[in-house]
C-alpha cells in the first residue's frame, strides 16, 4: 500500500471516529434534555399537587372527620359540641355522663369548615348544639365583621333546618402569650365576642361568656388551664363544665 493510501485510510478511520464522537454526543445531548423534560414534569406535577392542597383548605382530617361524622348513626335528643380542636379534645360524654353527648369539633377548623357541615350536625334533630369558632379565622387573619359574618350564616342554618333545637353560643377563649406567642391578638378575640354576643341578642339565643372565666388579670388565657397557650387542660374543661352543667342537662 502506498503513503498516499496509508493516509486516505487513517483520514477515514479519523473521520469515523469524529462523526461517532458527535453522535455520542448529540445523543447525550438528547437525553439531557429528556431528562430535563422528565424533571421539569415532576416538578409541574409537584406543584400542581401542592397548589390542590392548598385549594384543599379544610386538609385531610377535615374531610376524614367530616365524613366519619356523616355515616355515624344519629340519635334522638342528641347534645351536640361543634367547633375546632379545642372542642375536639375533650371527652365530653365522658365528663357529663351521658351517651347523648357527641362530640362535632375538628382540629384546625374554621367559621367556613363549620358552615358546610351544619346539614350533617342538624340531620338528627338535636335537642341541643353548643358552638364555639373563630379563633382559626382569627389565626388567618380575618377580621371579626368578616367572622361573625359566617358565624351568623351558621346560625341561620341550624335555625332553619332544625328550629326546635336549642342552639348556645359560646364565646372564643384567650390564648396566653407566654406560652402560645402573639401570633393571635386577644383583643381581636374580645371584639369578636361582642359580635357573637350580638348575634346571640339579636336571634334571642343563650349567649355563654367562657373567655371571662378562663382569663387572667390581663385577659388571657390563665396559665391552670392550658398546657399550650392555646388549647385547655383537663382543669380547663372543668371549669368549662362547671359553666355549662346547668344547660346541658
Amino acid at each position: 500500500m502506498t503513503t498516499t493510501m496509508v493516509l486516505i485510510v487513517r483520514m477515514k478511520v479519523l473521520l469515523l471516529f469524529v462523526i461517532s464522537l458527535l453522535f455520542v454526543s448529540c445523543s447525550g445531548a438528547d437525553q439531557i434534555r429528556k431528562n430535563d423534560q422528565e424533571v421539569l414534569t415532576q416538578e409541574k406535577k409537584e406543584s400542581i399537587t401542592k397548589n390542590f392542597k392548598k385549594l384543599d383548605r379544610f386538609g385531610g382530617k377535615y374531610n376524614n372527620l367530616k365524613t366519619m361524622f356523616e355515616v355515624l348513626p344519629d340519635e334522638e335528643g342528641e347534645i351536640i359540641f361543634l367547633g375546632n380542636s379545642i372542642t375536639e379534645y375533650c371527652q365530653w360524654h365522658e365528663l357529663f355522663g351521658n351517651p347523648k353527648v357527641k362530640n362535632r369539633g375538628i382540629g384546625g377548623d374554621n367559621t367556613e369548615g363549620v358552615l358546610s357541615r351544619v346539614d350533617e350536625v342538624v340531620s338528627s334533630r338535636p335537642s341541643k348544639i353548643f358552638l364555639m369558632i373563630g379563633i382559626n379565622d382569627i389565626s388567618a387573619g380575618y377580621k371579626a365583621p368578616k367572622i361573625a359574618d359566617t358565624i351568623e350564616k351558621i346560625v341561620e342554618n341550624i335555625l332553619q333546618k332544625s328550629p326546635k333545637t336549642l342552639l348556645y353560643l359560646q364565646s372564643v377563649l384567650p390564648v396566653n402569650y407566654k406560652l402560645f406567642g402573639n401570633k393571635i391578638d386577644n383583643k381581636d378575640v374580645m371584639k369578636l365576642n361582642e359580635l357573637i354576643q350580638s348575634i346571640a341578642s339579636k336571634r334571642n339565643l343563650t349567649y355563654i361568656d367562657l373567655f371571662s372565666n378562663l382569663k387572667s388579670s390581663d385577659n388571657q388565657l390563665d396559665e391552670n388551664y392550658t398546657y399550650d397557650g392555646l388549647h385547655l387542660n383537663g382543669n380547663g374543661y372543668l371549669i368549662w363544665k362547671e359553666i355549662i352543667k346547668d344547660l346541658v342537662h
